[in-house]
């Protein structure tokens, strides 16, 4: 017999009904945030994690509901609170299911255009959060909870680092203004993935350094007027990029690499390798970037308090692995390709010839329609909405280089099979010229917390790198996008700043502010969603997790006694 309750669920369908049900998520989720002046006027619930189960469960059975949160601007009610969890519970090893949870419902909606357009709404709610203070965006927030959880996160969130980054990658293309602390938390993001002792760790290590150019190529090519400071940021570590594009491939180079950073890595525990933070040299540290700096170190939000470890006794649930990004993601290009064009091109020529003329309009429009719909991914009609729209232009004979299942912009299919997903296989890269020993150098000295971990380090006894497997990867870093940006603008910034004799970096910004590098660029690339895509190894992780959910709320009075659970094993910490 089919549940009724999920069949009810995916039949509601009244606009009315939807608002209802998202009005009383928001006020139940947002409950916990809730700041008075009177002390315990307002009751605070802890059912949030059954919460984020039915919104998951709601968006799962009825795609209705799912569009309707995308279509209005309370999905940001949404991405708030869950994005308080997410960095409330990072250092809690007890609640590591809410976590994944949590970047599966970001996952979910970051698959849509209009969640990475909302993003762009003023964040101006003030929330004891335990994150630097900053005056930006949603999407700034976004990134900024993000950097906390890979740097400051418990050892088990490692496996959701390639999801974090995939987020950012889907909302990417719709960021039309990045503050200073969010881009530069992105640049470390990549100072810290792309340095040589971590990328020749792990096999699939590189594959973060591949998301991370990504964001940076669809930020450029879509959003550059606007994001002045991520430009400045990307002009001031753009040793970074040099070093990836000269990164050596040699056999004795690779040996020490890895030696040399040895001393920097603790034995493995439970198939984990733990970097601990590396120390800044003294005399790096006098040159150092004073804008980074000041960054990392800012002050956390009034009223925070740091996230705090699982106290002793905890009881917690074992749960199912999940599955790779590649096989909980599908492709998807938010641009019609242009065998679709031109096939509903000929299929309006067609109706037209065999219609009147009065006949013609009204299905000539409709079949036009749906296109469009999908080319802008359900868009609205306000300013907002058009002002990030990407201009899809210019990408007929585009032949992309993002990764495996990317192929001319001329035969690409809407959507790619979920076997032509990561890893990255059919990258190329202009080659860039040798950097100096000065210039190599100076990549090392990034600060990084313990969590920073080489992920699969468990085979790493099995597995170590050859100069082919790493020369294999580097020609197809999607480099050409950023170095040419850099070879643009870098001259101009040093000639403005040696004639008028700058040492403010507000009028480099002003500068960049009205720069423009039309017709400087490559030829735009395709935009590519990856959307989440259910299967047997993120079901399996689901049914573990809710009934762990289940389990540990009805632990008093113990009505589990003397039952044999089999689905997953209970842990005290």
């Amino acid at each position: 017999m089919d549940n009724l309750f999920i069949n009810y669920i995916s039949r509601i369908h009244r606009e009315e009904d939807f608002a209802f049900i998202l009005k009383g998520f928001t006020k139940l989720l947002n409950n916990p945030l809730t700041q008075t002046y009177l002390p315990n006027s307002t009751k605070k619930i802890q059912f949030h994690q059954e919460l984020l189960v039915f919104f998951w469960k709601m968006c799962d059975y009825n795609k209705k509901f799912l569009y309707f949160v995308l279509k209005t601007s309370d999905v940001l009610d949404i991405l708030v609170p869950i994005l308080y969890h997410l960095n409330d519970s990072r250092a809690d090893q007890s609640r590591v299911g809410l976590m994944h949870i949590g970047v599966f419902i970001l996952l979910l909606l970051s698959g849509e255009r209009n969640f990475g357009v909302r993003l762009n709404k003023p964040y101006t709610v003030s929330l004891p959060m335990d994150i630097p203070v900053f005056s930006g965006t949603h999407a700034d927030l976004l990134i900024i909870v993000f950097h906390k959880i890979i740097t400051t996160g418990h050892q088990r969130l490692q496996p959701l680092f390639d999801c974090l980054l995939t987020i950012l990658v889907n909302v990417s293309p719709y960021l039309k203004t990045l503050s200073m602390v969010s881009s530069t938390k992105i640049l470390h993001f990549l100072e810290a993935f792309s340095t040589p002792w971590f990328l020749l760790s792990s096999p699939n290590n590189h594959h973060l350094v591949f998301f991370l150019l990504e964001i940076f190529n669809n930020i450029i090519q879509y959003q550059f007027d606007g994001n002045s400071n991520l430009v400045y940021t990307i002009i001031r570590k753009r040793h970074v990029f040099h070093g990836l594009a000269n990164l050596a491939t040699d056999p004795g180079s690779i040996n020490r690499s890895l030696m040399r950073k040895s001393p920097l890595i603790k034995k493995p525990s439970k198939g984990k390798l733990d970097l601990i933070k590396e120390t800044v040299p003294k005399e790096r540290k006098r040159s150092s970037d004073s804008m980074t700096s000041s960054s990392l170190d800012s002050p956390s939000m009034e009223g925070s308090r740091p996230a705090l470890p699982a106290e002793p006794g905890t009881l917690k649930v074992s749960l199912a692995s999940i599955p790779r990004i590649d096989k909980m993601t599908e492709k998807e290009s938010a641009h019609p390709s242009p065998q679709q064009l031109s096939q509903l091109t000929q299929t309006i020529a067609n109706g037209i010839s065999l219609m009147s003329h009065d006949e013609a309009a009204a299905p000539a429009s409709k079949l036009h329609s749906p296109a469009k719909e999908e080319m802008v991914e359900g868009s609205g009609n306000d300013d907002e909405d058009r002002a990030a729209t990407p201009t899809p232009s210019a990408t007929d004979s585009y032949e992309t280089h993002q990764g495996e299942g990317y192929t001319s912009a001329s035969a690409t299919p809407t959507k790619l099979s979920r076997s032509q997903s990561m890893p990255i296989k059919e990258l190329n890269s202009p080659k860039s010229k040798t950097l100096s020993p000065k210039e190599k150098g100076s990549t090392s000295g990034i600060q990084l917390q313990r969590s920073f971990s080489v992920l699969s380090a468990g085979s790493e006894s099995k597995w170590s790198p050859s100069p082919d497997w790493v020369q294999g990867w580097k020609t197809k870093l999607p480099l050409q996008t950023v170095m040419r940006l850099l070879q643009v603008l870098v001259p101009q910034v040093e000639k403005i700043c040696i004639d008028k004799g700058l040492t403010d970096e507000s009028e480099i910004l002003k500068f960049l502010q009205h720069g423009t590098l039309v017709g400087l660029l490559p030829v735009p690339h395709p935009i590519l969603i990856r959307k989440y895509q259910a299967n047997s190894g993120t079901t399996m992780w689901f049914r573990t997790y809710m009934w762990g959910v289940i389990y540990l709320r009805n632990t008093d009075p113990p009505v589990w006694y003397d039952t044999d659970v089999k689905l997953f094993e209970i842990q005290r910490i």
